[in-house]
């Protein structure tokens, strides 16, 4: 039999060696996840920025940049409501899909400086808790299906958002008049003779004014020589069509 020394100093040995073997796997694994972190897998499809850091370059982790990845598809449009904009809103489409957060999943539209109509397509899906003391303005977020990648982050866009009705009857936002009542505009009657009729007037869209009320679609609406036309004169009508200019401001 060994003497008491003699098994002390093997028990020793062994937990020496047990730590050993402790300290080499943790360094194997410490290696291992090196050799992971020197390959960077983006986490979703996107575009990648120019590369920041050139092979060889002394990097650190968490602190320098290698490049900037952003997701294309979908993409975000971030825009601001005035306080009576988002009142019109919540109170046109009350009993419709507003949220007690805001407007959140309300269709939208988007355009780019060089195109007509609203060709790209979403639904917001965000309104923030509440308003901006500074500017007054509550913040909204879109999210735009981009499945050709052509939208681009950091473009700026116009964006309409439905408000009320899907139809609405519009006029030509020079049509309009002004005098000491309020707003008008001139008419033709049936019996060939022109008429003021007192409208009251929402958003101007594309150039075409919202009339709310004070006109039917079956009256006829003087667009053009809005000079020579007088309330009682008599003028004989020729139809024409009216359209959206993309190029005129909105209110």
């Amino acid at each position: 039999m060994a003497p008491e020394s003699e098994l002390d100093t093997r028990r020793g040995a062994l937990r020496e060696g047990q730590a050993g073997l402790a300290v080499a796997r943790a360094a194997l694994r410490q290696a291992e996840l090196d050799l992971e972190w020197s390959e960077v897998r983006a986490p979703r499809a996107g575009r990648v920025s120019d590369r920041r850091a050139d092979a060889g370059n002394l990097v650190q982790a968490g602190t320098t940049l290698l490049t900037t990845l952003l997701t294309l598809d979908p993409v975000y449009v971030t825009f601001d409501a005035s306080e009576a904009q988002y009142l019109r809103y919540a109170r046109a489409a009350r009993g419709g899909p507003v949220t007690s957060a805001g407007p959140v999943g309300a269709p939208v539209g988007i355009r780019l400086l060089d195109e007509e109509g609203f060709p790209h397509e979403g639904r917001v899906d965000f309104v923030d808790s509440a308003f901006d003391a500074r500017s007054g303005t509550i913040r909204a977020r879109a999210v735009i299906p981009n499945p050709d990648l052509f939208l681009t982050p950091g473009t700026f866009a116009r964006l309409r958002l439905r408000v009320g009705e899907e139809r609405a009857l519009m006029v030509p936002d020079t049509a309009v008049v002004a005098d000491q009542s309020g707003r008008a505009v001139l008419t033709v009657t049936q019996e060939g003779t022109v008429a003021a009729r007192p409208v009251q007037l929402g958003p101007l869209v594309d150039g075409l004014r919202v009339v709310r009320s004070g006109l039917s679609p079956e009256d006829r609406v003087i667009v053009g020589a809005l000079h020579r036309a007088r309330p009682g004169a008599r003028v004989t009508a020729q139809e024409g069509r009216i359209g959206p200019s993309p190029l005129a401001s909105a209110d």
